[in-house]
């Protein structure tokens, strides 16, 4: 069967340019955001069809990223307009942004390159792109769409890229790498499965319940993968089942993510990965969620680590009850600081509940994606839903105050009407040296190339403080 989890989870100028199409991207400005470019601009989407996981930004001012659909092969099996491509925005004069397509999966037979990228990308010092694709590669044994990849995009002469799969995944050394890959200070890359593992084809749906992998280089361009973790190890899962957000390190070299399912309450749980002598590694649970009123519970994307060491991140849902119900009544989701304590022991705190806000009348509703730092302390993120009449999501800012409290504002409320606005359905951001966050949205915009479901393909956006 193939992979069917939601993507976490979502007349212009036209010239060719090595192959690929460069697009002059419209501007829709609104008081403080700016839409740099609406995707499937493009009968069937050859630039891009909804957008997945966070953009990165080079020296020069380019942004990077990826979408699940769109792209030149429509050829995923499933009707898809596209099985993913990786995009570049480049700024230009007048404030106006080009997009060009450096690759489009499924460029091989049986998309042995891999299709669906999600997670977003890194870049290391000599601008290589890496990256995953939640489906494709060589191995047959989930699906006859693969397993998932993990790959690198190198630039080359004459703006020509390459792309090359790094990893083929089988399912019982992981399934479905939806969170991107971490790039570790001896050349490494680290990254999470949603499915697959020691576990695979017995429990959590015969899938598996999800890896911790490391891949190294070798000679030759060659890499090795390396199982460190494989979920539901523990009785009941109680050690987490289903990561789907991307890792972060430690001081120590020590791994932190989460994962949406499992933990002591199946709510889900954030845990620790640390590395011992012998080359092994140990898991630890931070916290397992519980949805009890306060505590939020399903963590879909990962953490962050603040300089005192504490973490913290959002839940999809949970917090406090909310009358009208949030997603069936489960809470409208969190924001969580887990701090260290003695004898390696954690506390969590909810530092905001979008179930009990009541100076809004539209409350920001269920964060799905991260969240970010700016140079002053203060955290940004987004909810997919809720904000104004329209409730198209928002990006908000978190300000620590007195005795442990945050102050929450709403940045920004997407418009997700009048030909589908400036987007709806943000995903993680990225913020420049000068405090301007750039994102992306799943869907809306102003794209209405065929496969955007009647409500855009999704947008690239900037918002000025």
């Amino acid at each position: 069967m193939r992979n069917n989890t939601p993507l976490l989870l979502l007349l212009t100028a036209f010239t060719l340019v090595s192959g690929f199409p460069a697009i002059a991207a419209p501007v829709l400005a609104s008081a403080a955001g700016q839409v740099l470019y609406s995707f499937c601009s493009l009968t069937n989407c050859p630039d891009g069809n909804r957008p997945s996981g966070s953009l990165i930004l080079d020296s020069a001012g380019n942004l990077y990223g990826t979408t699940a659909f769109g792209g030149d092969f429509p050829n995923c099996g499933g009707g898809d307009t596209g099985c993913g491509v990786i995009f570049q925005l480049t700024p230009g004069a007048n404030d106006t942004w080009t997009e060009t397509v450096l690759y489009s999966f499924c460029s091989q037979t049986n998309c042995a390159d891999g299709e669906i990228p999600t997670g977003g990308l890194i870049s290391d010092a000599s601008g290589n792109l890496y990256g995953a694709t939640s489906d494709g590669g060589t191995a047959t044994e989930c699906s006859t769409y693969g397993c998932g990849t993990v790959f690198e995009l190198s630039p080359g002469a004459n703006g020509v890229w390459t792309e090359t799969v790094l990893y083929s995944f089988t399912g019982k050394d992981g399934y479905a790498p939806q969170g991107g890959v971490t790039l570790g200070a001896n050349g490494n890359l680290y990254g999470t499965t949603v499915f697959g593992g020691v576990s695979y084809g017995s429990g959590c749906g015969l899938d598996g319940c999800g890896t911790v992998f490391q891949l190294a280089p070798g000679g030759n361009g060659t890499w090795t993968e390396t199982m460190l973790y494989s979920f539901c190890s523990a009785s009941g899962c109680t050690d987490g089942s289903g990561p789907t957000g991307r890792l972060i390190f430690g001081k120590a070299g020590n791994l932190y993510g989460t994962t949406q399912g499992g933990g002591i309450n199946d709510m889900g749980t954030v845990f620790e990965l640390s590395p011992d002598k012998n080359g092994t590694w140990k898991e630890k649970v931070l916290h397992s969620f519980n949805n009890n009123g306060t505590d939020g519970y399903a963590p879909i994307a990962g953490v962050i680590r603040s300089a005192n060491g504490s973490l913290y991140g959002t839940t999809l849902y949970g917090g406090g009850y909310r009358p009208r119900g949030c997603e069936y009544d489960h809470g409208c989701g969190a924001v969580f600081e887990l701090k260290p304590g003695k004898n390696e022991q954690w506390t969590e705190k909810i530092i905001d509940d979008w179930g009990t806000r009541k100076r809004d009348s539209n409350p920001p509703e269920n964060p799905l994606a991260g969240l970010i730092f700016d140079k002053a302390g203060n955290l940004y993120g987004t909810t997919e839903w809720g904000g104004g009449s329209e409730g198209c999501g928002t990006v908000f800012e978190l300000k620590p105050g007195k005795n442990g409290e945050w102050k929450t504002s709403v940045v920004y409320t997407f418009s997700c009407t009048g030909e589908y606005g400036d987007g709806s359905y943000p995903l993680d951001l990225m913020m420049d040296g000068a405090g301007n966050i750039y994102g992306t949205t799943e869907v809306g915009g102003r794209g209405s190339g065929v496969g955007c479901d009647n409500y855009g393909c999704g947008t690239a956006y900037k918002i000025t403080p």
